[in-house]
């Protein structure tokens, strides 16, 4: 094997670098400042290609961080004010010793980034908090509105196209559990189906528990419709 290291061939790549070896080239950089890993022709300012056709993770970042809270990431910086960073993509070591999870980071004042979203290790999702962990999908209390939790539905108007949310079982049959049906500027929620797209509720059950202020007392039937 043999290594090529300098600037690129006359009429071949005029105006470039290029790392090679008898194998094929590995590094190029092009006349714009593009930078390509294992390609000749980058479309941006880093472009990074690979002939394999197997599953591989094509970037790997490594550091030595081992405490809780500390983190791996990516940051972004726009023009849109401030020095930045205006984004970051982060692992964080955490919640325990030998977890990790993930966030997406954004700012509202041009340099102090927040977590916005949170993928923790178990897969559980949350959003406009920083270090809550539970339920599936976690929505944190926080925004001055109403709209914590929105629900888009179709912009058509006065078409059969509601929003809603609706529950699958281990069999594919899905359950509306209340679904929002915009006519004639009229606002209609149906507890159960609003079309023949899904089954609707059969039964109602309501429980409590046997002591209403104590966790884990138990539960018994309140209402059944």
């Amino acid at each position: 094997n043999y290594w090529n290291i300098g600037a690129g061939w006359t009429n071949y790549y005029d105006g470039s670098f290029l790392i090679g070896n008898s194998t094929g080239d590995k590094f190029f950089i092009n006349s714009l400042g593009n930078t390509g890993i294992g390609t000749t022709t980058p479309d941006s300012k880093l472009s990074v290609t690979s002939a394999s056709t197997s599953s591989e993770d094509i970037l790997y970042l490594k550091s030595g961080i081992d405490n809780v809270d500390e983190y791996l990431g990516i940051a972004f910086e726009t023009g849109v004010g401030g020095n930045g960073p205006h984004g970051a993509i982060r692992v964080y070591n955490g919640p325990s010793a030998s977890d990790a999870y993930m966030a997406l980071l954004t700012t509202t004042d041009g340099g102090t980034l927040t977590q916005g979203l949170i993928l923790d290790h178990l897969g559980n999702a949350t959003f406009a908090g920083t270090g809550y962990f539970g339920g599936r999908i976690t929505v944190v209390p926080g925004y001055t509105g109403y709209d914590q939790l929105k629900i888009a539905s179709n912009l058509t108007a006065n078409t059969n196209k509601t929003s809603g949310i609706f529950t699958e079982n281990y069999e594919g049959t899905a359950t509306s559990l209340f679904q929002v049906f915009t006519q004639d500027n009229n606002n209609t929620i149906y507890y159960g189906s609003a079309d023949g797209n899904y089954c609707g509720i059969q039964n109602h059950r309501f429980y409590v528990n046997a002591d209403s202020n104590t966790p884990g007392s138990g539960h018994e039937l309140a209402l059944h419709i």
